[in-house]
């Protein structure tokens, strides 16, 4: 029993031992793994380095072939160069400042002319001067940044007449040699006069404003008469003054303080002083307006003995915005069409023109439907001739039956004169400007209510010659 007892003992250590040779199998395998991979990493990481160095080998290489070399050094060197001169020079360049073998220029330095402007006008002193300045290249730094230097003329005590007067350079440090050109000038100072002028308005920013718009012609200014003083000299060019009314963006009625100014008889901004220098100026802003009809007007002959039968359009009518008086002149908005290039049913689409005067028109274009047809012809007898405009209610003598009364040829698709009678045309002559006493020659017209038809004076005659007697 004993023995069967340590038998079985035996059996359970060695059934216990074989898990732990197996745990200890895998985990020897994991750790070798890991070694592999961390190898394989290794190797890995160090070839990228390698080819890394490489690049930048070849990189570094190739740059000292081309700077050091003895083919490329010159180009290498110009090269740098251009780039320094440039990097330099922009910086410098935008403060009109230039260095040279003489030293530093300053170009366009303003001159401030000290003199009692109240009493005095000046000639010949000059807007700018240029200064070459000598120094160390901090100090010349510093006055560049600064940029608060200017040249100055003082005339303080000197009076009426011609005089030499030396510019000096201010503001600039007191460790640089300052030089302007010029050094000196001649000025010429003239005593101050007082004369009154009448002052006009002007509109500016017209362009800025919506064209629907129309402005009062003649603006509100809260005074119409202003001084002006400078010399005697500068008076006498006075042409006019202006008070400059801005109008951008103005919708509806405002009042503005309008800056007045002097222009010379060539219409040049003068210098002057102006009191007040500014007006109130109050301006009415409408927007007149008128509906009329878009009217097709035909130009040349259809051709293969066509007519055009109807027009349709995609407006019918427009909205003209311009001034009262311009309005009153419009009747209609003509476009006009080749009718030469009409040989079938078309459509188009035409550019309104802008009448003369008119500020904005609510349609700038239009489609048109062209239909066409066979044209036929019809003859209208014994159309009454008018005399229009005979204001002075003048008689016509040596005129025959036919001039009163007229034969008219249409020419028109059937559906468009079938109905045309006398009572639908219209024939005239105008009398305006007719004087009693003197043989007239009147040319006759000829007008129908169906724009899509040909109105013919059948006689072929269209003049009418007449004594004019009262």
């Amino acid at each position: 029993m004993a023995a069967n007892k340590n038998e079985d003992a035996g059996k359970v250590r060695k059934t216990r031992s074989r898990p732990l040779r197996k745990d200890s199998d895998k985990k020897l395998e994991i750790a070798e793994s890991i070694a592999r991979n961390s190898q394989r990493v290794e190797k890995t990481y160090a070839r990228m380095e390698n080819s890394v160095v490489h690049f930048f080998h070849w990189i570094s290489t190739i740059i000292d072939r081309f700077l050091f070399s003895t083919k490329f050094g010159k180009f290498a060197a110009l090269l740098l160069a251009i780039v320094l001169y440039f990097a330099v020079n922009s910086d410098v360049a935008s403060n009109n400042i230039i260095a040279t073998s003489s030293g530093t220029r300053f170009n366009n330095v303003p001159v401030q002319v000290i003199v009692n402007s109240d009493a005095y006008e000046v000639v010949g002193v000059p807007t700018a001067v240029n200064c070459t300045v000598l120094g160390e290249a901090a100090d010349i730094q510093l006055i560049r940044t600064q940029n608060n230097y200017k040249v100055t003329a003082d005339l303080t005590g000197l009076t009426e007449g011609t005089h030499s007067v030396t510019l000096k350079p201010v503001d600039f440090s007191n460790r640089l040699t300052v030089t302007v050109d010029p050094t000196n000038v001649i000025v010429e100072i003239k005593k101050k006069t007082t004369q009154r002028f009448r002052v006009t308005s002007q509109y500016i920013n017209t362009n800025a404003m919506d064209n629907v718009y129309s402005l009062s012609a003649n603006p509100v200014l809260d005074t119409t008469e202003v001084m002006v003083r400078a010399s005697e000299d500068t008076i006498v060019k006075v042409g006019y003054v202006k008070a400059l009314i801005d109008v951008t963006g103005v919708t509806q009625n405002f009042e503005t303080t309008a800056k007045v100014v002097a222009y010379d008889q060539n219409g040049n901004m003068m210098n002057v002083d102006i009191f007040p220098s500014t007006v109130t100026a109050s301006v009415e802003v409408t927007s007149p307006q008128k509906e009329v009809p878009i009217k097709i007007e035909p130009i040349g002959e259809i051709p293969d003995n066509n007519a055009i039968d109807q027009i349709t359009l995609d407006h019918s009518t427009v909205t003209v915005y311009a001034p009262e008086s311009v309005l009153n002149e419009i009747d209609s908005i003509i476009v006009e069409i080749d009718a030469t290039k009409i040989n079938k049913d078309s459509s188009w689409t035409y550019a309104i023109s802008l009448p003369s005067g008119v500020n904005s028109l609510s349609v700038t274009k239009v489609n048109i439907d062209v239909r066409i047809g066979e044209a036929v012809t019809k003859v209208i007898g014994a159309v009454p001739v008018e005399y229009r405009n005979n204001t002075n209610n003048y008689h016509l003598e040596g005129i025959s039956a036919e001039d009163t009364f007229q034969s008219v040829t249409v020419i028109g698709t059937e559906s468009n004169i079938a109905d045309i009678t006398a009572s639908n045309i219209k024939v005239y002559v105008d009398m305006a400007g007719v004087e009693p006493g003197k043989d007239v020659v009147l040319p006759i017209t000829v007008e129908g209510e169906n724009d899509l038809v040909k109105y013919i004076l059948t006689s072929g005659v269209n003049t009418m010659t007449a004594d004019v007697v009262e």
